[in-house]
């Protein structure tokens, strides 16, 4: 008879690697573990910050990629909401749309109508519409800006500036510094960088039509010691106050391979660089006829420049058709006033030099 069995437990040996939980060696192992683990985590939170890193700069990328691709051939200038994006346009670009206020565009509009009347009285001058064009305009003006534009704008008009530009084509250029005042100058700047100056400004009027072949794409501030980003214009529609289908901007922009077209309308004036293509698009003045008049077709034109007294292009600027007389009798004049200023400097050094005796 077998005798009672006994149960035998079986242990698996331990490893000789693994050592127990109360040796030396597992107390040093700790710190090892716990650098590697942080370690790792460090590692991995890296590769995720890393990750997060090329991906906004993916994001980044996409982005301006798309917002040049609105930028492109097709794509008109239009205004922007701040400053510094209408500065990147038209550094960019070399052109941009600057939004004037109502009030500014009625009080300029009152001192173009006064001056044009004035126009119609004088043999020989442009069959420009009569009185009744301009009446609607003249009562949207409020007292204030009636009583500060009471005077008579003075103009000096001009034919052709350059065989760019159609005999039908004229250029009224304001001859005195109220009547530089009457344009929106001030709202033009604000956008435009920093130390620019309005040197001119004209009414731009056209009562014929402007063909292909009479219409050629030219530069404003064409000669060569003038650089990129040191002159401006801006034209801004004054009559009719709703243009037709034709008679619009066509440009170059910078960034694009092919000729935009920048559509007058009333509020929104084009500012272009002095060295950026363009021409006026081909029209049919009787396309502007409104309500029986005869058509006619006027734009307000400012010429802005960056003139430093150390800049090598300001005589240019000087000569370009569009700086002023005005503007070159207030150069001389502050020419003098320099000269004035530097024979008092020289004398008052020479009355504090002690004079000796022999």
């Amino acid at each position: 008879m077998a005798g009672p069995q006994t149960r035998s437990w079986a242990l698996a040996p331990a490893p000789l690697w693994a050592p127990c939980a109360s040796s030396p060696l597992h107390e040093r192992r700790r710190p090892l573990e716990r650098r590697a683990t942080a370690k790792a985590t460090k590692a991995t939170r890296s590769t995720k910050a890393t990750f997060l890193t090329h991906l906004a700069v993916l994001v980044k990328l996409f982005w301006s990629k798309l917002d040049r691709s609105t930028s492109t051939s097709t794509a008109a200038p239009v205004p922007r909401r701040s400053r510094r994006a209408f500065r990147r346009d038209f550094r960019r670009r070399g052109c941009g749309v600057v939004q004037i206020p109502e009030k500014r565009i009625s009080g300029l509009r009152s001192v173009a109508a006064q001056y044009l009347r004035k126009e119609l009285e004088t043999p020989g001058s442009l069959p420009l519409p009569p009185t009744s064009l301009f009446e609607t305009d003249l009562d949207d003006e409020d007292e204030d800006e009636r009583k500060r534009k009471e005077g008579e704008g003075s103009f000096r008009r001009a034919g052709g500036l350059n065989v760019a530009f159609p005999q039908s084509m004229s250029w009224h250029w304001a001859t005195d510094r109220n009547t530089l005042e009457a344009f929106p100058a001030e709202e033009v700047l604000r956008s435009l960088p920093e130390h620019f100056a309005l040197v001119a400004a004209s009414l731009v009027v056209a009562n014929g039509d402007c063909s292909e072949e009479a219409a050629k794409f030219h530069l404003d501030f064409g000669p060569p010691k003038i650089p990129r980003s040191a002159t401006a214009t801006a034209l801004l529609p004054l009559f009719p106050s709703q243009f037709p289908h034709e008679g619009h901007l066509e440009v170059q922009p910078w960034d694009a391979n092919e000729m935009v077209t920048h559509r007058y309308e009333t509020g929104k004036a084009i500012v272009f660089d002095g060295k950026l293509s363009h021409r006026t698009q081909p029209f049919h003045i009787q396309s502007f006829s409104r309500g029986g008049a005869p058509p006619v077709r006027v734009l307000a034109s400012m010429s802005f420049a960056l003139l430093p007294s150390h800049a090598p292009w300001r005589n240019a600027v000087k000569q370009a058709p569009s700086f002023c007389e005005e503007q070159r009798r207030i150069e001389d004049v502050s020419k003098d006033l320099e000269a004035e200023q530097e024979v008092a400097k020289l004398l008052k050094m020479y009355e504090d030099v002690p004079i000796k005796s022999p």
